[in-house]
């Protein structure tokens, strides 16, 4: 009997594109798993031997330009309900939201790693890169460097991609109707 991975490849035409589904899953949830770690680690932690990660405090400090008034604009991002909410109950409550953002990214970083619920995983990154593109959308830049993101882990998402090479792959034998692999 062939595995799951096997035949997928082959409806594809290809062994070679379930490798590329998840190398792409993989490195996504390296990116976001080590973005996830640096907010979580201790403060002034954002350097790895290899390159420079945002750390808490950095995430903080890009939120409150993107958002607030007299940073990336003068008045503030235009939409006044999502700054409100940046200003008056992010922020100042940061001490619990910084943490629920690295655990967040660590979280989504794991399971797309893991191929362990994957469209959980890439659905949960990809909401956090719609977060930050809606954030500097209003600011004249950035225009496509977060659907670089976000697109293709909607795609991962979407195929399943933990199905190749990953948990998802043992345990949608089992439930091969289920959603959440």
């Amino acid at each position: 009997m062939k595995a799951l991975t096997e035949v997928q490849a082959e409806a594809t035409g290809s062994a070679w594109f379930g490798r590329a589904i998840a190398g792409m899953r993989v490195l996504f949830g390296l990116v976001f798993l080590s973005n996830g770690l640096a907010k979580l680690a201790p403060p002034g932690f954002s350097g790895t031997p290899i390159g420079y990660v945002i750390d808490a405090a950095g995430a903080r400090g890009i939120l409150e330009f993107e958002v607030l008034p007299g940073g990336a604009r003068a008045d503030g991002h235009p939409v006044a309900l999502y700054r409100s909410l940046v200003e008056d109950v992010i922020l100042p409550n940061y001490q619990l939201f910084g943490p629920l953002i690295g655990l967040a990214e660590a979280g989504a970083g794991l399971l797309l790693v893991l191929g362990l619920l994957t469209p959980i995983g890439a659905l949960g990154a990809a909401s956090l890169q719609l977060h930050l593109h809606f954030m500097t959308l209003f600011n004249n830049k950035f225009l496509w460097e977060y659907p670089i993101y976000w697109v293709p882990l909607v795609a991962l998402a979407l195929i399943r991609a933990g199905r190749w090479y990953g948990i998802d792959e043992r345990l949608a034998r089992r439930r091969p109707g289920a959603w959440w692999w």
